[in-house]
């Protein structure tokens, strides 16, 4: 059993376990005879962190073929994020090859999300009426158009 030193810094006996301890003296006792409050603190292991599933990591778990069908609609943010998994990863090139491709569109498309908030009013209007009839547009640029279209009703 380990045994724990206690001082008595004070200038008048103290008594611990039953024992009287003189001032300016130090006396051993076994851990169990000890009160709480004079034994050391114990560390407490270190929690293990809960691991939050990256569902695009899920997504990276199969095929080329489903990687590359499973970007189609995926934010660009997402996008990004699973070409720097898929780099550190596997790196297989039909995924990155398509990833760079939207990532390219996505560049060219910099232009008109930047000038939502100059368009007019009708032209937002019309711009969200050919959104919800084109299957090939981009998702941010919808969703852009929906929170202009938002800030606008609010204010």
């Amino acid at each position: 059993m380990e045994k724990i030193a206690i001082e008595n810094t004070t200038k008048m006996p103290m008594y611990v376990a039953g024992q009287m301890i003189p001032a300016g003296e130090i006396r051993h006792f076994n851990e169990d005879q000890v009160p709480a409050e004079y034994r050391p603190a114990k560390e407490e292991e270190p929690k293990a962190e809960m691991q939050v599933a990256d569902p695009l990591t899920d997504i990276l778990k199969g095929n080329v073929k489903d990687v590359v069908a499973a970007l189609n609609g995926m934010l660009f943010a997402d996008i990004d994020r699973l070409g720097e998994l898929e780099q550190q990863g596997q790196a297989r090139k039909g995924i990155l090859s398509a990833i760079a491709e939207i990532q390219l569109s996505q560049a060219a498309n910099a232009d008109l999300l930047a000038k939502v908030d100059e368009l007019s009013d009708e032209a937002l209007a019309d711009a969200l009426v050919e959104a919800g009839t084109d299957v090939n547009i981009d998702p941010d640029y919808v969703a852009a158009l929906e929170v202009e279209f938002a800030k606008r009703k609010a204010g």
